[in-house]
């Protein structure tokens, strides 16, 4: 092995033989559990936040599409009852 590996597994062993007597405390497992229980009640609650920003940008953007095309279709409204108006002083 190079000599940066060698470091690197002493400095493990020498950690793990530190750490080998360390355990978690009593009752840890269960306020995991428990903290896990109540965080799933929430996890709707965040998707919809997440989502809530996306569903603003699409709805202002459908906002701004659709008063485009109200303007467009007023514009060839004008136009085509101009254009009504114009046939019928030709009629007359």
């Amino acid at each position: 092995m190079s000599e940066p590996q060698d470091f690197i597994e002493k400095r493990l062993r020498r950690l793990a033989a530190a750490t080998a007597a360390v355990r978690p405390a009593a009752g840890f497992d269960d306020w995991i559990v428990a903290a896990a229980e109540r965080r799933s009640g929430l996890v709707w609650l965040d998707g919809l936040r997440r989502s809530g920003r996306v569903a603003i940008a699409v709805a202002a953007l459908a906002a701004a599409a659709s008063a485009a095309l109200a303007l467009h279709a007023r514009d060839e409204l004008d136009d085509q009852v101009l254009t009504a108006f114009e046939l019928v002083e030709l009629d007359e």
